[in-house]
């Protein structure tokens, strides 16, 4: 069995458990005190400019008045937000002086406190089980006040076979398709109430949404991801689609198996005209890649990369050769995808962004600091 694919067994099992809780502010290795993470916040590369502010003030004869003032004042500026990070890793600080302190420090979500998110799951009807799983555990172990509402986009003109206990809930909404276009995963974006949303492929399920949604929350203008996947380019121009390992775990994009991200990005990818071509696209290849889209426009968009998140995503594998990327010549149509939307609509330019990171990241580590390449 691969790494991160249950059985059924094991989702039943995990079905009947309380959801997972998010990390808090404390790694596995140990609490911000001990993490090695934490001595970036503070950026102590600055002492010895302090120090030698403060010899230089003390040597009296060096200086003249002016520049003595000037000295004395770099170094309580410096002591000033050293004092700032300190309490801001142990307590809150008004977000009024945020702009003194990293971003991981200043901008976390106050405690207790997760914004709700609408969790869509695609299907053509080829994986019944997998996605009856899916929604059953949505709606029955996950907190109502953080997933208001699951949506079913049924990508095919037969009966939903799932129990009626599942489609008769009131907090299951269902959207049934004529045509099979994967656009109709971002087509239903005016009946999400909330401010983010989970876009789920029907073979892959995030058990820990909270932490996830928490990492949203501090990267709002990002997609939050699960599986990733990047991109590079040769001398000649020539474009690659590829696993990152191959190149050292950089990242740039990940698959469309699991998504959380602003809605106010689906409803633009929707209505924008110069995205009218890539709609266009999608809907006439199939299988395509809608994924692929959505990230180049949300980078084009932000300036900024996904993040790849540890939330305790799982792929749910039960019904056999129903996977697309195992298909004979899956990286040439992903790379074909990638040049066919940098010629239009992004005029020959590639919005894709390498991230920062180069692992999974938690909301724990975050919270302490995590380092970057």
């Amino acid at each position: 069995m691969r790494s991160g694919t249950i059985s059924r067994a094991q989702a039943n099992e995990l079905s009947i458990k309380e959801p997972l809780s998010i990390h808090g502010g404390t790694s596995a290795q140990g609490g911000p005190e001990n993490s090695p993470h934490s001595k970036n916040l503070a950026n102590w590369r600055l002492l010895p400019l302090l120090g030698a502010c403060v010899v230089l003030y003390l040597r009296k004869e060096v200086l003249t008045k002016k520049n003595r003032t000037f000295f004395c004042g770099i170094a309580l500026c410096f002591s000033l937000h050293v004092c700032l990070v300190f309490c801001a890793t142990r307590s809150r600080l008004p977000m009024s002086l945020g702009f003194l302190l990293p971003q991981s420090t200043c901008s976390r979500p106050a405690d207790g406190i997760t914004e709700p998110t609408t969790v869509v799951v695609l299907s053509a009807g080829r994986r019944i089980e997998e996605t009856a799983h899916i929604i059953e555990f949505y709606l029955f172990n996950e907190d109502r006040q953080l997933v208001p509402e699951v949506h079913l986009i049924w990508n095919s003109n037969l009966s939903i076979p799932l129990a009626s206990r599942l489609l008769q809930n009131g907090r299951l909404r269902v959207f049934q398709e004529s045509v099979n276009t994967l656009n109709n995963r971002y087509k239903h974006w005016r009946s999400i109430k909330t401010k983010s949303v989970l876009l789920l492929d029907d073979d892959c399920i995030v058990r820990d949404l909270k932490s996830a949604v928490r990492i949203h929350m501090l990267h709002p203008m990002r997609v939050t991801c699960f599986y990733a996947r990047t991109h590079s380019a040769s001398s000649l121009g020539t474009l690659k689609y590829m696993n990152p390992a191959r190149i050292n775990g950089a990242y740039s994009m990940c698959t469309g198996q699991a998504s959380l991200l602003k809605t106010s990005f689906i409803e633009a990818f929707n209505t924008e005209a110069n995205m009218e071509p890539v709609r266009l696209f999608i809907d006439q290849n199939r299988p395509t890649c809608e994924d692929i889209a959505l990230h180049m426009f949300v980078s084009n968009r932000s300036r900024s990369p996904p993040v790849l998140v540890s939330a305790g995503q799982e792929e749910l594998r039960w019904t056999p050769r129903t996977a697309m990327s195992g298909a004979r010549g899956w990286p040439d149509r992903r790379r074909k995808c990638m040049s066919t939307f940098m010629a239009n609509p992004f005029s020959g330019h590639m919005p894709l962004r390498y991230s920062e990171y180069t692992h999974p990241i938690t909301y724990g580590d975050l919270m302490v600091g995590i380092s970057s390449l």
